[in-house]
């Protein structure tokens, strides 16, 4: 236990769990714990019907911790639902006494005169008086439902701004995707435009040297005719001059292999993924106009139900 608390005249439950909630626990949750550390400080066995001058024991944090949230708020309306219909009885029996009071002296007197107006102001003190807990009560639950919901729009508007941002951010790598390709295209044009102008393999047609033996081939057929002429020595030949070896063939040097495809040309090659780029943007606009229309009736919502609360 925490310490004690000294009910006063007019004094409720609600009102004593609210000054004396330790923090971290529900009021309905208070309101239980004081009402099983103190079974004797109540008329009736009912939370509502509070005995003054009592001095309450007031549990701590952990004590008033360990009672179940579901159970304390079921026992908090069943108290309530008592409360009132023990109200109803009461204003009945407080409504019928004056009327009784009434008939049996204008029958012991034999006269018949007016039923005077009767004052309201105790009928009206009374309940008042008897049902401050239970408004009390019904406001903060109402308070901490409202500030829930409040919470979870919140929630899901920064949950909507955050989509929202990644999308934009994939948006925009997709534009540096584009730049980079368009880049790399003119890049890719300078060089086409530069490599005619001063082409490798134009040296090439240089075999024409392998003419020659055909102009010396006239030696062998001249040197030929001196053994005609020299008919005694039929035996001997003219030496053929030997044959030059074939000169290789200059090597054509192959052009260079173009550059392997970067991830921006397979991208922008790909009509799917251009085609999900731009699907991609249109859905980044639909969204961002849809939670932005969320985001403004959430807001109207919200201020309705807070302006029109009791």
């Amino acid at each position: 236990m925490s310490g004690t608390y000294e009910v006063k005249k007019g004094d409720t439950l609600a009102k004593i769990a609210t000054q004396t909630n330790p923090g971290g626990v529900s009021l309905e949750q208070m309101l239980i714990a004081l009402y099983r550390a103190n079974p004797d400080a109540f008329v009736g066995s009912n939370i509502n019907r509070l005995r003054a001058g009592r001095i309450l024991n007031v549990p701590d944090k952990v004590t008033a911790s360990t009672v179940d949230q579901e159970d304390a708020r079921r026992l908090v309306v069943a108290q309530s639902q008592d409360f009132r219909a023990y109200q109803g009885k009461l204003a009945g029996a407080v409504a019928a006494a004056p009327a009784e009071a009434s008939a049996a002296q204008r029958s012991a007197s034999g006269k018949i005169t007016a039923k005077p107006d009767e004052p309201a102001p105790a009928e009206a003190k009374d309940q008042v008086k008897l049902s401050k807990a239970d408004p009390e009560g019904k406001g903060a639950r109402s308070k901490a439902a409202k500030g829930d919901d409040a919470s979870a729009r919140d929630k899901a508007l920064r949950e909507s701004q955050s989509r929202v941002t990644d999308l934009e951010k994939s948006v925009q790598d997709l534009q540096k995707l584009l730049e980079l390709k368009n880049q790399s295209l003119a890049e890719l044009e300078k060089k086409g435009s530069a490599k005619p102008a001063a082409p490798a393999p134009a040296p090439a047609p240089a075999p024409a040297a392998p003419v020659k033996p055909a102009a010396e081939a006239p030696k062998p057929a001249a040197e030929a005719t001196k053994p005609a002429a020299e008919a005694p020595k039929p035996a001997a030949e003219a030496p053929k001059p030997p044959a030059e070896p074939p000169k290789p063939k200059p090597k054509m040097v192959p052009p260079p292999p173009p550059p392997p495809p970067s991830l921006v040309d397979e991208f922008l090659d790909n009509p799917a993924a251009l085609g999900a780029l731009g699907a991609a943007f249109l859905g980044l606009i639909g969204y961002g106009a849809w939670a932005w229309k969320r985001k403004k009736a959430t807001q109207s919502k919200f201020q309705d139900s807070v302006m029109g609360a009791p």
